[in-house]
Formats: structure tokens, C-alpha cells, sequence
């Protein structure tokens, strides 16, 4: 369990949600699942899920609604070593990026794009699906 899930396995723990009157079960995720898909192939009633991952969805016509922003802003962080000298987005050029796919890459692949890179161009960016290489 990642920690950002934490307070919702704790409401059902303490009986929150079904004092509530809803009865809630919440199902596995990890990187091979996606909340849209879920939702959208009748898995679940509800997800949650980055609002860019969402909008692709409904761009691929996924008939799904956003009914709430539960993040105040995005949790997508690139990070770098410093001695990579990589203080902003278009430092990125010509290296090595890691990043989830499934949902989470959208962001990065907008701030290439606003710096000119094309994400599906080994010339700009080399994307490695596994963001701990």
C-alpha cells in the first residue's frame, strides 16, 4: 500500500464509510491496473485516478465523469542526481527518463512537448518504462 492510500484503508478500518451508509471494498491496484479501466469495464463503481490519465480515457471515449479532485495539485516529480546538472524540463534532452506508464506519463510528456521534444523520439528523450533504471 502506498501512503497516499493510507486514510482510505483507515475509513473502512474505523467504520467511517459505513457509518456513512456506504459499503465500500476497496480493490488491489499497482502498476498493471489502472483505475479508468476498471471503472469503465464494470469492475468498480468508483476510482481514483491523476485527472491527465482521466482525460485520456474520456478522449479514447471512455465514458467516465470526474466527480472530484481528491490531490490539490499533481504528484508527478521528475527528480535527477545533481551532478547530472538537470534543473529544468529541457534539460532533459538527450536522456534517459523514467516514468510509469498507464497513466502517470502524460505530465512529462506535455512539459517535453512544451520544450520542444517529441516523447516518441529516441533523438529527444530516451523513455525507460521502469522509473528505478
Amino acid at each position: 500500500m502506498q501512503a497516499q492510500f493510507a486514510g482510505y484503508y483507515e475509513a473502512v478500518a474505523q467504520g467511517y464509510y459505513k457509518d456513512a451508509g456506504l459499503d465500500v471494498s476497496i480493490l488491489p491496484g499497482g502498476p498493471d491496473i489502472t483505475p479508468e479501466q476498471v471503472v469503465a469495464s464494470g469492475g468498480a463503481e468508483f476510482g481514483i485516478d491523476w485527472l491527465p490519465s482521466l482525460l485520456n480515457s474520456r478522449e479514447q471515449g471512455a465514458k467516465l465523469v470526474n466527480v472530484a479532485q481528491v490531490y490539490s495539485r499533481s504528484g508527478m516529480r521528475e527528480i535527477s542526481f545533481t551532478d547530472k546538472s538537470i534543473k529544468t524540463s529541457a534539460d532533459l534532452k538527450g536522456k534517459k527518463v523514467g516514468v510509469w506508464l498507464g497513466g502517470n506519463e502524460f505530465e512529462l510528456f506535455a512539459a517535453l512537448v512544451k520544450n520542444k521534444m517529441d516523447p516518441k523520439n529516441p533523438g529527444d528523450v530516451i523513455l525507460s518504462v521502469n522509473p528505478l533504471i
